[in-house]
């Protein structure tokens, strides 16, 4: 994981020489400074070997389960109520992760766990999966009410992989489907 050894700065200056579906470094800074109110990028010096001068802007996973109030996804979405979808998604997320019914006592693997414990079954990333398309579908209506751009999360690619590792699970690791414990 290299991106493990980047500092701040590094991720700043990448971010400064390529475009992402984001935008470019500017763009993402004022996402930084709409959901945090930290400055994200202070100074940047084109030329050959341009720099960036970064001031700490930086946030997690959306989904993070560790974090309980999401405070910058909630800003981003006061600014941007496209957004709004998204903050209601990630609690549906989190309590569907606190949830032992949701998963499957098992690792991807096989390897027998806790009731509770485990990777999502299968029924339950069926039903998470819903949530997002609604969630996406909800996101385009509201952008489109403010004349902003949609932010999809799942593009037609990415579903027809999750539904084809729906069908691979369900084949191929029975323990993922739902609906069977193991308890140690």
């Amino acid at each position: 994981m290299p991106i493990v050894e980047f500092t701040v700065e590094d991720v700043w200056g990448y971010l400064a020489k390529k475009t992402t579906s984001w935008g470019d470094a500017e763009e993402i800074s004022q996402i930084y400074k709409d959901a945090t109110g930290e400055c994200g990028l202070s100074k940047r010096k084109a030329g050959k070997g341009e720099t960036v001068e970064a001031c700490g802007a930086r946030f997690g996973c959306v989904i993070c389960p560790v974090v309980t109030i999401d405070k910058s996804t909630k800003e981003t979405a006061k600014k941007k109520p496209q957004f709004e979808p998204y903050v209601e998604l990630r609690v549906l997320i989190i309590d569907m992760y606190k949830d032992p019914e949701n998963r499957a006592g098992r690792m991807r693997n096989g390897k027998a766990l806790c009731y509770g414990e485990g990777t999502f079954t299968v029924k339950a990333r069926m039903k998470l999966f819903e949530a997002v398309m609604e969630a996406q579908r909800m996101n385009e209506r509201i952008a489109r009410i403010y004349g902003a751009d949609p932010q999809p999360i799942l593009s037609e690619e990415l579903v027809e992989a999750i539904q084809q590792q729906w069908f691979d699970d369900l084949q191929e690791r029975s323990w993922l489907e739902g609906g069977t414990w193991f308890v140690l």
